[in-house]
C-alpha cells in the first residue's frame, strides 16, 4: 500500500510539511502529550514516538498493548486510548506504558477527549441495542457514568481546558460547558 505520512503545521494550518513517512499501514491515531512529545499508532501495529531532538522513531516493542481505532487523547501528561474492542487504556507517563481502565458497561466508544487529567468524555453507542451514548469520568478513568439520552448520535468529541466540549455526529452537534456533565443540541 501507499506509505502513510504525518504532517506538521506551525502557522495554524496555513502551510504544512511532511514530518514522517512510513509503511506500517494506515495511521489510525496521533496525540501529543506536550509540545515536546507526540506519538502515532498505525493500523498494522506500528507505534512511533516523536521528540524535537530525535524526530519520529519506532516505539519500543510492547509500548502499547493495543491497536487503536483512531482514538488517542492526551492532557497534562495523562493519555487515554480506545482499542478496536472499545477497551480503554490509560497512560500516566506520556504514553511510555499503558494500563487498562474500567470501561463503561456495554458501550462501544468511537472517540474520547479530555478537559484535564481527571475529566474526560467519550462518545459512542450502547453496544447491545446501538442507541447513542455519552460517557464521562471525573476521576481519571477509575469510574465512568453515562448519559442515556444524549442530544446527538456522536462519533467525534473534543474538549478544551475550560470545560467546553463539542460532540459531532451525522445528526448534529452537541455542546457542554461543564466538562460533559450536561449537553445541549446546537442549532446548525
Amino acid at each position: 500500500g501507499n506509505p502513510e505520512t504525518v504532517y506538521e503545521t506551525l502557522d495554524g494550518g496555513t502551510t504544512w510539511r511532511a514530518q514522517f513517512t512510513g509503511d506500517n499501514g494506515q495511521e489510525s491515531a496521533i496525540a501529543c502529550t506536550a509540545q515536546t512529545r507526540c506519538f502515532a499508532q498505525f493500523n498494522a501495529g506500528g507505534q512511533y514516538d516523536w521528540s524535537p531532538t530525535t524526530g519520529w522513531n519506532p516505539a519500543p516493542v510492547g509500548t502499547a498493548p493495543f491497536h487503536t481505532d483512531g482514538t488517542l487523547a492526551c492532557v497534562t501528561g495523562r493519555c487515554y486510548a480506545i482499542d478496536y474492542a472499545s477497551n480503554i487504556y490509560s497512560s500516566t507517563d506520556q504514553g511510555a506504558s499503558w494500563s487498562p481502565v474500567a470501561a463503561p458497561y456495554h458501550t462501544s466508544l468511537f472517540n474520547i477527549a479530555c478537559v484535564d487529567a481527571l475529566h474526560c468524555v467519550g462518545v459512542g453507542v450502547q453496544s447491545t441495542i446501538y442507541t447513542p451514548r455519552f460517557v464521562r469520568t471525573v476521576d481519571g478513568g477509575a469510574s465512568w457514568s453515562y448519559d442515556t439520552a444524549p442530544p446527538v448520535a456522536a462519533s467525534g468529541v473534543t474538549c478544551n481546558n475550560a470545560g467546553r466540549c463539542l460532540a459531532v455526529g451525522s445528526d448534529g452537534i452537541a455542546e457542554s460547558t461543564d466538562s460533559g456533565a450536561t449537553w445541549t443540541r446546537d442549532a446548525i
